[in-house]
C-alpha cells in the first residue's frame, strides 16, 4: 500500500463516520417536519367533521320534532265530522231551507 491509498482509506473512514450523525440529523429533521405537517387536519378530515356535526344537529332536531304533539308541530287539528245536534231532525222547515244542514263538508 502506498501513501495515497492510506490517505484515501482514512478519508473514506472519516467520511463514513461523519455520515452517521449527518444521517441521524437528516432523519430526525425530516420526521419532525412530517409530524408538524400531518398533525393538522386535512381539508377532507375537516369536511367530514363538519358534515358529521351537521348531521348530528339535524338528527337531534328531527328527534325533537318527532317527540312533539301535532299541535306543537304546527299542524291544525283535524276537522270534527260530528257535532252534537247533528242528529236532531226536529228542525223547523224554515231553518232547513236556510241551507247547509246535514252536510259534512
Amino acid at each position: 500500500m502506498n501513501i495515497f491509498e492510506k490517505i484515501l482509506d482514512s478519508i473514506y473512514l472519516f467520511g463514513f463516520i461523519l455520515m452517521i450523525p449527518i444521517g441521524i440529523y437528516g432523519f430526525s429533521s425530516a420526521t419532525s417536519k412530517y409530524e408538524a405537517r400531518n398533525s393538522q387536519q386535512s381539508w377532507y378530515e375537516e369536511t367530514v367533521a363538519r358534515d358529521k356535526a351537521a348531521l348530528e344537529r339535524g338528527l337531534s332536531k328531527v328527534e325533537q320534532v318527532q317527540n312533539q304533539s301535532p299541535l306543537q308541530k304546527g299542524h291544525p287539528p283535524p276537522p270534527q265530522l260530528y257535532q252534537p245536534g247533528d242528529n236532531d231532525f226536529n228542525l223547523p222547515l224554515q231553518q232547513l231551507l236556510e241551507g247547509n244542514h246535514g252536510r259534512l263538508l
